[in-house]
């Protein structure tokens, strides 16, 4: 019995990193198939909440904190495409919330800045 008990608790050990509710590991999964559309750059935020299934596939993307423009239309139709690509992800299913900064500034490969 005691061996049983053991070989669940090591195997709860090694499964619990995989299905942590993680905010920013779930944003940097998404966003590694993101490609920022050019004129994004700007002073706001832009804060989305992304609800995934158990397949890890997104059934829910809301637009919560955003100006309304095209440029932030554009942005969040651009994460709609990536959150698509990157799926299925590895997390358990619930809702996420992405923050993107557009604030200007930073190093940058850029050349051409202005």
């Amino acid at each position: 019995m005691k061996r049983i008990i053991a070989s669940v608790i090591a195997l709860s050990a090694l499964m619990a990193p995989a299905f942590a509710l993680d905010d920013d590991g779930f944003q940097a999964a998404a966003l590694k198939c993101w490609n920022q559309p050019a004129g994004t750059v700007g002073g706001s935020e832009f804060v989305l909440s992304v609800e995934i299934d158990n397949s890890g596939q997104p059934i829910d993307i809301t637009a919560k904190k955003y100006e309304k423009d095209g440029a932030h239309r554009a942005m969040g139709e651009s994460v709609k495409r990536a959150l698509l690509r990157c799926a299925p992800y590895k997390f358990p299913a619930g809702v996420y919330t992405m923050t993107l900064n557009t604030k200007k500034g930073g190093k940058s490969l850029n050349p051409f800045k202005d």
